[in-house]
């Protein structure tokens, strides 16, 4: 069962990572087109 359950904690944080990079790409994003569309940073 130790391994089951090491198995899947290791699944779920990767899953969590998967979904903090997602997230982070998606703010350089905003962040990239804000500044193309002449808002500099203060685009929030």
């Amino acid at each position: 069962m130790r391994e089951l359950d090491s198995y899947l904690n290791d699944h779920l944080a990767g899953s969590v990572g998967a979904l903090e990079l997602i997230d982070h790409w998606s703010e350089l994003e905003r962040i990239r087109a804000a500044r193309e569309a002449g808002y500099g940073e203060r685009a929030r």
